[in-house]
């Protein structure tokens, strides 16, 4: 029987910024300690996994003393037992409230599912309540009600290590042929030098994160370094490639056969595509290089709508993008569109 496995933060529900970041703030306000992360802190503290793991991250023998905590490690896994568990609650409170908000599609794609029948989990290592507040709040008790929830420190060890994946696997009785559709061609060793900066890590953290990869590879029945695709989401694709002989396929041309592009690309005379940063990873396989690729085979000029571009004119020009504009803002969009419509290229 066909499975469908979601994970939670920042799948059912942009998680991070709405609901975990604050709670976490919440409960240092109440334990009165002098800790506020801002959301470029926090983004540095998103390399840690789990968020007991966070907060310890706190205790530094300058902070234990200059803010009267334990000392010893007993002590310690108490404290950190007490905030996990009021920064849980606080986490739910704005769950239950409507502070976090669902991702958009969620709910249909769980009524496809179940009206065909499928298997559906939720495969997560934040809090189980934290997991089931917001699951609950994205498709609604009733539909919530036929998902498996494995979350929690029910395995020993935080993502990328598989392990909440191959229990969802079990506990469900699913046996998949897996299918990961891949949105860049980063190979596993890379994974951590392309992306931890993006989410805030600094070199000593990427360097901790590569060791970290070469564990994992080290110990898995095929070894993911040097295979293309297998970097995506921080190494998870090769994780899934390495201990469940996953098949790994580029996303964009999987989305875009999907779609029918091409029979729509055969009536278009301009393309215009967009990407929040049009950089290096665009060139590694994205969606905008597909499309441009796809576009320059049937003579039709692709355009470009960005947050930021970060590229020199050549590797536009090879990228196959006849012109690229930035915007910030929707009604920037707006305007930038109206201009490629009344001004397209030749």
């Amino acid at each position: 029987m066909p499975a469908l496995f979601f994970d939670c933060d920042g799948v059912l529900a942009d998680t991070e910024r709405f609901g975990h970041l604050p709670a976490f703030n919440e409960t240092f306000a109440q334990e009165g300690l002098p800790v506020r992360w801002s959301d470029s802190e926090y983004a540095e503290k998103l390399s840690i996994g789990g968020g007991k793991e966070r907060m310890a991250s706190l205790l530094t023998d300058e902070f234990v003393r200059e803010n009267g905590l334990p000392a010893n490690p007993e002590g310690q896994r108490e404290l950190l037992a007490r905030w996990h568990k009021t920064k849980t609650a606080a986490y739910k409170a704005r769950v239950q409230a409507g502070q976090v908000p669902g991702r958009a599609g969620v709910a249909r794609i769980v009524d496809e599912a179940l009206a065909a029948g499928w298997i559906l989990a939720v495969a997560s290592t934040s809090a189980e309540e934290s997991v089931r507040a917001t699951l609950e709040h994205a498709v609604g008790d009733e539909k919530a009600a036929h998902f498996s929830v494995l979350a929690g420190d029910v395995v020993p060890a935080k993502k990328p290590d598989p392990g909440i994946y191959l229990l969802a696997l079990e506990r469900t009785g699913a046996e998949p042929d897996i299918d990961v559709i891949c949105d860049v061609a980063t190979a596993w060793e890379d994974a951590a030098a392309v992306f931890g900066p993006q989410k805030g890590a600094d070199p000593p953290t990427v360097a901790r994160l590569e060791r970290r990869l070469d564990e994992l590879a080290e110990r898995a029945p095929r070894d993911p370094r040097g295979v293309p695709l297998t970097g995506c989401a921080g190494g998870l694709s090769g994780g899934l490639w390495a201990f469940r002989d996953a098949r790994l396929l580029p996303g964009a041309s999987f989305v875009l056969d999907a779609i029918g592009f091409d029979a729509r690309l055969r009536d278009a005379d301009l393309v215009v595509t967009g990407e929040g940063r049009l950089d290096r990873q665009t060139l590694a396989g994205k969606v905008v290089a597909e499309i441009a690729r796809r576009c320059r085979l049937h003579d039709v000029a692709c355009c470009a709508i960005v947050g930021e571009r970060d590229l020199e004119d050549a590797e536009v020009r090879e990228l196959g993008v006849a012109r690229t504009l930035e915007a910030s803002t929707l009604a920037e969009i707006g305007e930038r569109a109206s201009m490629l419509a009344s001004r397209p290229p030749a």
